[in-house]
């Protein structure tokens, strides 16, 4: 095993993609009726996911759908998600908030997937994504010539977003577990 050089799938993964694999895994698959008090056969669960990488962990179903993910008012209103920085949810120290997702009073993730927030490092990559989110909406926003507001400045964003969450999942993360020669002949 050579750590994808020559083709081969690598027995050795960095515990970053470990967990980045956890934050796919939540990002395309999603079984909402699994119990642990019971065994179900695997043919017959249902996924309540995409299985085309689309960040629905992050985006739930978008502004309309899922408002209180996203800032209500202002020049972003609907088109920024909003973060732990925003100044909603728990009293918290305003320094912990600004690297933590927002929260309810009951100090619950209000985030696209809970399952996001199972753990510190799950829950960093979900802000990371956010604030990713968020800079991309900033940066397109103040480019010279732009015209995109509201609806419109929100798609362009998730879709730059997404592109390049799909190509680390291929190019980075696909090589790591699988070896660029599987990654390379899949993509032909």
């Amino acid at each position: 095993m050579d750590g994808g050089v020559n083709g081969n799938r690598t027995d050795t993964v960095d515990v970053g993609h470990i967990f980045f694999g956890q934050f796919v895994d939540h990002d395309i698959t999603l079984d909402v009726t699994s119990s642990l008090s019971s065994v179900s056969d695997p043919r017959d669960t249902g996924n309540v996911r995409t299985p085309t990488l689309d960040l629905d962990c992050i985006y739930g179903m978008g502004p309309e759908a899922n408002p209180y993910l996203y800032h209500a008012s202002g020049d972003f209103a609907g088109v920024k998600l909003l973060t732990g920085a925003d100044g909603t949810g728990i009293n918290q120290d305003p320094m912990l908030a600004m690297e933590d997702l927002v929260r309810s009073s009951a100090g619950t993730a209000i985030i696209g997937d809970p399952r996001n927030d199972e753990n510190r490092v799950i829950s960093q990559l979900q802000l990371a994504m956010i604030r990713f989110h968020n800079n991309v909406v900033d940066t397109l926003h103040g480019a010279p010539g732009n015209t995109l507001a509201g609806k419109e400045l929100f798609e362009h964003a998730r879709q730059l977003v997404t592109w390049h969450y799909q190509w680390v999942v291929i190019h980075d993360y696909l090589v790591k577990l699988c070896g660029k020669a599987v990654v390379s002949d899949i993509l032909g």
